[in-house]
C-alpha cells in the first residue's frame, strides 16, 4: 500500500503485521488501474514485488479466497474476481514465477 508521502510499502504493513482482505482488495485495485494508464513498467514490476509477498500469504492463510460457497451462485461457488485479478498480478512480480 502506499502511505502518505506517495512512495509504495508492503502490503503486510496493516496494524500488528497483519493483512485484511479489504486492504488487499484496494491494492488490487490500484495496481490494476495504474497498469491499465501505463504507469513506467520498471516501477510497476516493483511494486509488484512489493505486493505479491503479502498477497500469497494472506491467500495460504485462507484471509483471501478465490472462490466463496454461495449457494445461490451456479455450481455452488462465487468467484472472487478481486482475488483472480491479484493472483494474475502476482506473475507480473520478476522472480514470482512458481
Amino acid at each position: 500500500m502506499r502511505n502518505g508521502r506517495g512512495d509504495a510499502a508492503a502490503v503486510t504493513a496493516g496494524p500488528g503485521g497483519t493483512v485484511d482482505a479489504a486492504q488487499l482488495e484496494r491494492e488490487v485495485d490500484r495496481l490494476v488501474a495504474e497498469g491499465a494508464a501505463g504507469t513506467d513498467a520498471a516501477r510497476m514490476a516493483g511494486e509488484y514485488v512489493l505486493f505479491a509477498p503479502g498477497f500469497l500469504a494472506a491467500l495460504e492463510r485462507g484471509i483471501i479466497r478465490a472462490a466463496a460457497p454461495d449457494d445461490a451462485a451456479p455450481g455452488g461457488w462465487r468467484v472472487n474476481a478481486w482475488v483472480k485479478q491479484g493472483i494474475l498480478l502476482c506473475f507480473r512480480a520478476p522472480g514470482f514465477r512458481d
